[in-house]
């Protein structure tokens, strides 16, 4: 299998998982999934900065990525403070 079809199915699956989920009714299942999205949006911020400075590893989406997991992770924070 291709790394295009592997990254096209799991957009797919996210995209399902979301719409799924789009209720705020605040189950306990809703919140520890909130808390894994967090979890991966600040590795996934924290990989690629590490990638940009240490490996070195600059590309045009560098930096509008790891802005965007940032920016992900921190409204992950504020709707598990609600």
């Amino acid at each position: 299998m291709r790394l295009k079809e592997v990254f096209l199915i799991t957009a797919v699956v996210e995209v399902a998982t979301g719409l799924a989920l789009r209720d705020d009714a605040n189950t306990p299942a809703q919140h520890s999934v909130l808390i894994g999205i967090l979890v991966y949006d600040v590795l996934a911020a924290l990989l690629l900065v590490y990638s940009g400075l240490v490996l070195q590893m600059a590309g045009l989406a560098l930096w509008p990525a790891v802005a965007l997991h940032t920016l992900l992770a921190g409204w992950c924070i504020r709707c598990l403070r609600t």
